[in-house]
């Protein structure tokens, strides 16, 4: 556990980091990350009983090894659905059997057709309409009645691709560690990520070694965090991933679409996009938790970087606060000024804050732990 004690001070304010965050040195402690969650439970979802059978395969196996080759084996668990397995009661009763919670994420992964029905919305079409279309809605309420801390919806579908190949790619295998990348997009971020491999209309282009979408996906997810950082502040969220996995998947679909029809294979489309629908759109607030592990109370006063007034507090004897505001649109995080008194002695500081995003409001757990007590 990380400390810092004020010097020549009777109140002591000790700096503890959240139990779930990485080890710290000082550089994490100028710029705080959000907190992490504790597992990722993974759904595979693949329609090998369709004519993309190779493609889709190809791709849910690109997947499955970067989750397990980036994210430890105790902290993922990863299941699969394919085939005639693929319905919309499956899925309900998979996550209706799901044992999970706050401080996991869900992450639901589809390759194979879809479309765009006139009532349903974005559909899911396995096995080449043989199976009743799986609404994207419905997967959506399926995933979030859970209560998970995130939820994360990948598909990579429509109704038409080719049998080219594209490239392979390769693996870069990170055995026992997980990569900074799938750390905050899948265990740091909070709310619900909704993103599919083409706009409405449009087409989402592979072939027998998996499609544009989850090749440009599997690349991204291995690349350096200050590559796809576009603000600087260490954290990769999925407003900053998104905008770099469409310029990805627009660049591989003209490699792809070049290759295709220099074997004479008809491509219609000029370009393929990825949709977002959601992009975990919660607030983000900048959180403190305070404790009190002496035996009498504590008074003090406090206020964020860029506030005039000062407000007052109390702390009981072996208490707790949480103290939290929203961060503004440049997305910076601001300081907690705080002065403390027991009625006798008093200090004063200004602490850093952690970062939590995502829907509802920040709990206490998700600040960084200060101890504020009397001598």
């Amino acid at each position: 556990m990380c400390r810092s004690t004020l010097r020549h001070l009777a109140i002591l304010i000790v700096l503890s980091l959240p139990v779930l965050s990485p080890r710290a040195d000082a550089a994490d402690r100028d710029a705080p990350k959000p907190r992490e969650l504790k597992m990722l439970r993974v759904l595979l979802v693949t329609d090998t009983g369709s004519d993309l059978g190779p493609s889709v395969t190809h791709d849910r196996e690109h997947v499955k090894r970067v989750l397990e080759d980036q994210v430890p084996e105790d902290r993922r668990k990863i299941d699969c659905l394919e085939g005639s397995k693929v319905t919309l009661e499956n899925i309900r009763k998979y996550y209706r059997d799901l044992e999970t919670g706050p401080d996991e994420a869900l992450l639901f992964f589809y390759a194979g057709h879809g479309a765009i029905d006139p009532k349903l919305g974005h559909c899911l079409q396995p096995q080449m309409g043989d199976t009743p279309l799986i609404p994207r809605d419905e997967v959506r309420k399926a995933m979030e009645k859970k209560g998970a801390g995130l939820v994360v919806l990948l598909t990579d579908c429509c109704s038409t691709r080719l049998k080219a190949k594209p490239p392979v790619i390769d693996r870069a295998p990170i055995k026992g560690e997980m990569h900074p990348v799938v750390r905050c997009l899948l265990f740091q971020h909070r709310g619900l990520v909704d993103v599919t491999a083409a706009e409405d209309g449009k087409g989402a282009w592979g072939g027998e070694q998996g499609g544009v979408f989850t090749g440009s996906l599997v690349k991204l997810l291995k690349r350096d965090v200050k590559a796809l950082d576009s603000d600087g502040d260490g954290f990769v969220s999925w407003k900053e991933f998104f905008p770099q996995l469409s310029k990805e998947t627009e660049k591989e679909f003209k490699d792809f679409a070049a290759q295709a029809r220099a074997n004479n294979e008809h491509v219609s489309e000029k370009t393929q996009r990825p949709r977002s629908f959601s992009l975990a759109e919660g607030k983000t607030y900048a959180v403190i938790s305070l404790r009190n592990n002496s035996g009498k109370p504590v008074r003090y006063r406090y206020r964020w970087t860029g506030e005039t007034d000062w407000k007052d507090g109390t702390i009981e004897e072996m208490g707790k606060v949480v103290h939290e505001t929203a961060v503004g649109e440049d997305g910076k995080l601001p300081e907690f000024e705080v002065e403390a008194d027991s009625g006798t002695d008093k200090g004063k500081a200004t602490l850093k804050a952690a970062k939590w995003s995502g829907a509802g409001r920040p709990a206490y757990k998700d600040g960084l732990e200060y101890n504020i007590s009397a001598k």
